[in-house]
């Protein structure tokens, strides 16, 4: 693949500092300290999705404009990039070699996170939105057939999706997750199929305010009862709902989910299990599903198997096993 010269594009993260200088002041009279953790919802589309992070840029509440309201983050946040520049935090993101950090968002899937700060202390206070910059020609992917292909990413260089504004507490540490949503962020334009765009979609958690599910998958029962429309060559994927009464729906339609967990061999145990990490605290619909979801229109998924509700506790994995038993 022909990598042309690095070009940093900001695009809108959430959560708080990385590593490098701080030359500016928060809206808090003292310091917090931070950690900030990546990790990404999985996708069967493709084997790789890479982009390479540059730093952060944070803005302090006291000096930022009213947000537009518009934009791609999944909480509906805006790419205005307002606010008194003078007063930004700027950070840099740098692997041990000293070079911008290449991340692989499949690699971090099932809980699995990469650090991008680590115990960094930041002012305290209020913070209107944080953006994070990436190489903006230097995002590609690697398709299930082993085919690579660059990704377009349409935001202007000081604009891209921003995230809700958050709070770094004076006291104590806090702990964030960025789950970055590969599945729902890598979208097709064009009738070849082969035209990429990146359109990120982001989800910011605070670690200890969020829990887990997993368990085991008897995936070969479940398939036999359920032969007339599961895919041989498809281990399944566990499709988690938010809500109690949640509507359950595939991937592109109005009642999508909010990650779905793959299902994969442990050698270890000899048995499948699944995953989903970093939930808030709240009931959800879990279903096991053994179709392929292409994201993008409606009628890949014939049956949700085995759904059911599920309680998250913060801090607590919750232990729900699909055994094949039919419901």
């Amino acid at each position: 693949m022909n990598r042309q010269m690095l070009k940093p594009l900001t695009v809108a993260v959430v959560a708080i500092t990385l590593a490098g200088c701080n030359d500016s002041s928060s809206s808090g009279s003292g310091d917090g300290s931070m950690s900030l953790d990546m990790t990404d919802a999985p996708t069967n589309e493709f084997t790789s999705v890479n982009i390479t992070v540059t730093g952060v840029t944070l803005q302090p509440a006291d000096d930022a404009e009213e947000d537009s309201g518009d934009g791609d983050t999944e909480d509906g946040n805006g790419e205005n990039g307002d606010g008194d520049d003078s007063d930004r935090i700027s950070f840099n993101v740098e692997n041990d070699e000293g070079e911008p950090k290449t991340i692989n968002l499949l690699d971090l899937q099932g809980g699995v996170t990469e650090t991008l700060l680590s115990d960094e202390d930041v002012p305290a206070g209020d913070y209107a939105w944080m953006r994070l910059d990436i190489v903006a020609d230097d995002v590609f992917v690697t398709s299930d057939s082993g085919e690579e292909h660059s990704v377009f990413v349409p935001s202007g260089a000081q604009r891209g999706m921003q995230t809700t504004s958050f709070t770094v507490s004076e006291e104590g540490e806090t702990n964030f997750t960025i789950d970055f949503d590969a599945r729902k962020s890598i979208v097709t334009r064009g009738s070849s199929g082969k035209d990429l765009i990146l359109k990120p979609i982001l989800r910011l958690v605070e670690n200890e305010e969020v829990g887990a599910i997993s368990g085991t998958v008897d995936v070969a029962t479940l398939k036999q009862n359920n032969d007339a429309f599961c895919e041989d060559d498809f281990d399944g994927m566990v499709y988690v709902h938010q809500g109690a009464d949640a509507t359950v729906g595939e991937f592109g339609s109005d009642s999508e989910p909010l990650v779905a967990a793959p299902v994969s061999m442990d050698d270890e145990e000899n048995n499948y299990t699944y995953k989903a990490a970093f939930l808030e605290e709240a009931s959800y619909q879990v279903s096991y599903v053994c179709e392929s979801d292409d994201n993008e229109e409606e009628g890949d998924i014939t049956e949700f198997i085995n759904t059911e509700e599920v309680e998250v506790t913060a801090g607590e994995t919750t232990t729900h096993n699909f055994d094949g038993s039919s419901q």
